[in-house]
Formats: C-alpha cells, sequence, structure tokens
C-alpha cells in the first residue's frame, strides 16, 4: 500500500517521507531550474560586473554564535536547503581595476580571471605597468 502512494505522490510531485511522517511538496518551476542564473550587470568604480545568482545547499546549522552571524536569515530555520550566493565576474574595467581585481577574483568566485588576465594582459599593458600596480596592493598596503 505504501509503494501505491509513494507512487501517486512521486506522480503530483510530492515526496513521501516515511521516517518523519511528513511530505513534502516540489513546484514544477524548481524542477527545472539550474544553480547558476545571470542576474545582470553592476558598476562599481571603474568596473563592470557581470551577477550570477548561485543556489548552494545551506550547511546544517552549527551551534554557536558563528552560525548566526554568517547566515543570519537560516540559522534559526531548520528546513532551509539552499540559500542564494551573488557571485560577480568582472566583465570590463580599467587597469588599476584589472590589477586589484587580481586580488580578490577568486574569493569572489570569478575563478578563472587570473589565468585569462595573464594569458592576455599584454596585448594592453606591459609587466612594468601591472607590476607598478600590483606591488603597492600587497600585505603592506
Amino acid at each position: 500500500c505504501l509503494e501505491a502512494v509513494r507512487n501517486w505522490m512521486g506522480s503530483n510531485r510530492l515526496k513521501l517521507n516515511p521516517s518523519k511522517t511528513e511530505w513534502l511538496w516540489f513546484p514544477a518551476s524548481r524542477f527545472g531550474q539550474t544553480p547558476l542564473q545571470q542576474w545582470g550587470e553592476e558598476a562599481e568604480g571603474g568596473a563592470i560586473y557581470n551577477i550570477i545568482l548561485e543556489r548552494v545547499k545551506a550547511e546544517p546549522a552549527a551551534s554557536g554564535a558563528s552560525s548566526l552571524k554568517e547566515h543570519p536569515d537560516t540559522s534559526e530555520c531548520p528546513f532551509v536547503q539552499y540559500r542564494t550566493c551573488k557571485r560577480r565576474t568582472l566583465r570590463a574595467a580599467t587597469l588599476p581595476q584589472l590589477v586589484k581585481w587580481l586580488l580578490t577574483a577568486n574569493k569572489e568566485g570569478d575563478l578563472n580571471y587570473t589565468s585569462s588576465f595573464l594569458a592576455t594582459y599584454q596585448a594592453f599593458a606591459t609587466l612594468m605597468q601591472v607590476l607598478e600596480l600590483l606591488l603597492p596592493l600587497g600585505p603592506d598596503k
């Protein structure tokens, strides 16, 4: 009998969880969604960024105040399964902004930027120009 109920619920986008006596409804629009969604552009300080929203699986709430600081909206909510993170990738910028982005690209989620910059910078700048901009941005400044 339980298998028949499970089949009917599955055909109606419902899921039976016999270990918890609860059932979950999954709207049809959620099935086709990709974890990445192009959101638009953002201009800031001589640079234009592509904005991508990424759906990531929410980690279980950790004990202590650190989880409350990291994700204040989801720490007290045990049923949140996903959260949305904003990722910025550099689209266009002045040379100083391009060099500055080298230091934060990986943190922002722009994982291909460093290799792309190093492969192409000689088309628009010299090594000396890049180093003069990069060295003052080091750990001492």
